[in-house]
């Protein structure tokens, strides 16, 4: 599982903290999703969501290594 943060213009350290497998990107939010995609997605029964983040402009969410 993954570590990820949600960061502010300028900031080194993340104003949020989330764990999942992957992020999704969709035009004015970042879905943080546990499982893997494929065909059993589809039925919505193989990933989770852990959270769903409204970026607001100088906000970015990444991988925290």
């Amino acid at each position: 599982m993954a570590k990820f943060g949600r960061f502010e213009f300028g900031n080194d350290k993340p104003a949020g903290n989330y764990e999942g497998d992957r992020l999704e990107l969709n035009k004015d939010y970042v879905k943080i999703v546990n499982g893997q995609p494929g065909m059993i997605e589809l039925l919505r029964d193989s990933t989770s969501v852990v959270a769903v983040i409204h970026l607001d402009k100088g906000q970015s969410v990444r991988e925290i290594k």
